[in-house]
């Protein structure tokens, strides 16, 4: 029972400081049966409201915030003081210790390996920080993630600070036998880190340790391709940044009146982020369905001739939109932490190889693709156009065609004892950062 609920007929000073103590409690499903009787615990009452306040984000002084205190009263429990900031910070950083040391009395008795990613990222406030994340498989077959290292970078990014980072992060956990990949993005000082952690860590085998980020690799590649189609797309980019993203009201009461004249439900077009191709996708996709009453508003505002969007310019849209579909795809799929990607980078390099060879006689494309195939080299990606391969029947995924590896040998392993333990190392290997 939680010490925001009603206890019993506890005084003030016990509600605030929580003491341990039994209630009854009324079976909801039996309301005529007996009563049960559950024991309030203070410390796990107040690990509960530190987990959520890490879940939800909320800042640490959320706890004594009179808004909360007072609902708290009023539905709860009319003796509740509130959670100072402090308690809940030091209740926050008690639990990430005491969890940390059972991550690490697990992984000492684990009988698997482990993937690691690592990727560098920019909070709100400004500070730049080092993530490390690790994958495995348990007993069970169920694909596990725990995020094991967030480091502040007090240093310049270079291999030796990275590199110094992931191990003593891997060092701290007990985990640097069993390393099988590390997937990181393309950047220099991220391939100079791994030459410095493959002798520290020996692992199985020099070819698997260290995985390129594959959605990477495909955003630089789909980004190389689409500066040849810079006209029309910066057109439509430049018309929804105009209509949608500069705060203007009355533009967005126009754009819906003539959503309602063509019959379109409104929405925004979301916004297009020059880091990110699929954001540029996602746009794409979002205004071509909406082209009518973009094309109308965005040239009744526009006085320079060469500027205003025709039908040709949509035409392009659409068969880019069409030719990028299966990256986005792609991108979706090595994004996804639910279940493992490695398997699946070929299968989904074959289905852009088809691609190629479908678009290579299209005049549009041909300076395009000749772009995105030297760009796939260089990532030691040789790939060539080719007619769709025959990859054979697809009976390992689920009705919307989400892979079930996993289950698969969840079901069957048993049988190949010794191949289910190396499908183990292997499918926990991540596809991308």
């Amino acid at each position: 029972m939680s010490s925001l609920e009603v206890v019993g007929n506890c005084n003030v000073e016990e509600s605030v400081r929580g003491s341990n103590m039994v209630q009854s409690e009324l079976n909801t499903s039996n309301p005529s049966g007996p009563l049960t009787h559950r024991t309030y615990n203070k410390d796990r009452d107040r690990e509960n409201f530190a987990k959520m306040v890490v879940v939800c984000g909320l800042p640490f002084s959320f706890g004594e915030h009179p808004g909360f205190i007072a609902y708290i009263r009023e539905t709860y429990n009319p003796s509740f003081q509130g959670l100072s900031r402090s308690m809940v910070k030091r209740d926050i950083f008690e639990f990430q210790e005491k969890h940390c040391q059972y991550l690490r009395a697990y992984f000492e008795l684990m009988d698997c390996r482990v993937a690691i990613t690592t990727d560098m990222g920019r909070s709100p406030n400004g500070f730049d920080y080092l993530t490390v994340t690790e994958y495995w498989i348990d007993y069970n077959w169920n694909l596990q993630k725990r995020i094991i290292g967030y480091k502040i970078c007090q240093k310049k990014k270079t291999e030796i600070y990275i590199a110094t980072t992931v191990l003593e992060i891997l060092d701290f956990f007990g985990l640097c036998d069993k390393v099988v990949s590390i997937t990181l993005d393309n950047a220099s000082a991220n391939l100079n880190a791994i030459n410095l952690l493959e002798p520290r860590l020996c692992p199985i085998s020099k070819y698997a340790f260290h995985v390129r980020c594959a959605a990477h690799i495909l955003n630089l590649v789909v980004s190389d391709g689409v500066k040849l189609f810079e006209n029309s797309c910066d057109k439509i980019d430049n018309a929804c940044f105009y209509i949608f993203h500069m705060n203007s009201s009355s533009r967005i009461n126009q754009f819906k009146e003539l959503c309602n004249a063509f019959k379109l439900p409104f929405r925004k077009v979301p916004k297009h982020v020059k880091t990110r191709w699929n954001s540029f996708y996602d746009m794409l996709e979002v205004a071509y369905a909406y082209r009518q009453p973009i094309t109308t508003l965005f040239n009744n505002h526009n006085a320079y001739p060469e500027f205003k969007i025709n039908d040709s310019d949509w035409d392009e849209v659409n068969e880019l939109r069409i030719f990028l579909k299966s990256f986005y795809d792609a991108t979706k799929i090595f994004f996804e932490i639910y279940y493992p990607t490695i398997s699946e980078i070929l299968i989904h390099i074959c289905e852009i190889s088809s691609i190629f060879s479908e678009y290579k006689t299209n005049t549009l494309f041909t300076s395009a693709i000749e772009v995105m195939i030297t760009k796939f080299k260089k990532y030691n990606l040789d790939i060539q156009p080719e007619e769709e391969p025959d990859l054979g029947t697809n009976d390992i995924t689920n009705d919307n065609g989400i892979p079930e590896l996993l289950n698969w040998w969840r079901n069957l392993g048993a049988q190949y004892p010794k191949l289910s333990r190396m499908v183990k190392d292997v499918l926990a290997i991540q596809g991308s950062s």
